[in-house]
């Protein structure tokens, strides 16, 4: 389901005359680390449009310019809120802002999304995943990336160990710490014997959604 909120702004200047409106497509789900931006063009003729964005309304430390469309997704960004405005160019000279929108970049969703127990087999890409969204998280609260155990799974050259879900639930609890919300708790506490069920993947991935 997408949400799209629209925000009109009129963009005037005695030598450029411009009207923009700047609109944001917020994806439905809560976790894709993208934002999708489109935007009308004016009745003048423009050259092409730049992005400015950052994670503070006012402060855009990032600028792209796009060229002459009027959509543009941004990639590349973390899980946190961001705000965005654009504005237009031509041999005239370049707009003043446009309104500012916002929207939280979100992820897409998890392979193999929900892991059901005696039916899914765990995968490389579950583990990649969840240690991307992980890092992700811990960077929106000031935390370091994880120094992970066998930073490569590569399948069928990658035992797959109780010690690669532990660091994950570790590196999890430090975001909550930090958020000042309970930590939480899981099924298979001590991770016995070493086998890893779906379950285990299951609540890391439940976990990491609830803290974005």
């Amino acid at each position: 389901m997408q949400h799209t909120r629209s925000i009109g702004h009129s963009l005037r200047r005695p030598i450029f005359g411009l009207v923009c409106a700047l609109s944001i497509a917020l994806s439905g789900q809560a976790e894709a680390a993208s934002i999708s931006l489109a935007w009308d063009a004016p009745p003048e003729q423009v050259t092409g449009y730049i992005v400015h964005y950052g994670t503070q309304s006012g402060v855009y430390a990032q600028s792209v310019d796009v060229g002459p469309v009027t959509s543009y997704v941004v990639t590349g960004l973390t899980i946190r809120q961001y705000y965005f405005v654009v504005q237009a160019y031509n041999s005239a000279g370049t707009s003043p802002f446009s309104a500012e929108v916002g929207g939280l970049a979100v992820y897409p969703p998890f392979t193999d999304d929900p892991l059901v127990a005696g039916v899914s087999i765990i995968k490389a890409i579950h583990f990649q995943e969840l240690r991307d969204r992980i890092d992700a998280v811990r960077v929106s609260r000031a935390l370091s990336t994880v120094a992970w155990t066998d930073p490569v799974l590569s399948p069928g050259a990658v035992e797959v160990r109780a010690i690669h879900v532990s660091e994950m639930r570790s590196a999890l609890d430090a975001v909550y710490a930090v958020v000042g919300i309970p930590v939480p708790t899981y099924t298979n506490t001590m991770l016995q014997g070493g086998v890893i069920w779906a379950v285990d993947f299951a609540e890391v991935r439940t976990r990491v959604v609830a803290v974005r």
